[in-house]
């Protein structure tokens, strides 16, 4: 595997940092957002809990001698690895490996920017998602994007999953944002 194939593989893993210590929490932050990641950081073991039953993280980096945040309750939270791979009508979303096939089984190529929203879609269904939920949840690149050049590239992925089957995946909610239509579970 090349850097630059194992760069983007993990441009879209969600690390959890929880460490009740503001500077340790912020280094490793920062340091993984550096390195293209998506972080979330929770200062207390309430918030990790809110943060892993909401955002799924790929991996959680724990200090276990946070208060409530023990042995025990991490062996809980990684008991059950879940999948990364999700089913939408017939179509298959691989997060890790950065896949998209459609129902034939053919790959479908996307940015980085539509698959992070295909992602963020398929997390958040048949949710309305506002413009700055998606900028948030589908962060890739510098946060200073324009909230409008979400609608470019919502229109450029609907074009890609259009032009396989001719159905209505992403929803347009007037004066509110995007739904991603179909159903989708978790295999």
């Amino acid at each position: 595997m090349s850097t630059q194939q194992h760069a983007n593989m993990h441009l879209q893993s969600l690390v959890l940092v929880a460490d009740d210590d503001p500077r340790l929490r912020t280094l490793i932050t920062e340091f993984l957002s550096g390195h293209g990641y998506r972080v979330a950081a929770a200062p207390n073991a309430t918030e990790m809990r809110r943060l892993m039953a909401t955002h799924h993280p790929d991996l959680v980096i724990l200090d276990v001698m946070m208060p409530g945040a023990g042995a025990v309750e991490a062996r809980e939270q990684s008991s059950a690895p879940e999948s990364h791979v999700y089913m939408f009508a017939a179509w298959r979303l691989d997060v890790l490996r950065r896949i998209l096939c459609d129902p034939t089984g053919m790959s479908i190529e996307l940015s980085h920017r539509e698959f992070a929203l295909l992602r963020t879609f398929v997390e958040h269904p048949q949710s309305v998602l506002t413009r700055d939920q998606l900028l948030n949840y589908a962060r890739v690149g510098p946060r200073d994007v324009h909230d409008r050049a979400i609608d470019t590239q919502i229109s450029r992925l609907r074009r890609k999953l259009h032009e396989r089957t001719r159905v209505e995946w992403i929803r347009t909610v007037h004066n509110q944002g995007y739904m991603f239509v179909p159903k989708v579970s978790r295999l």
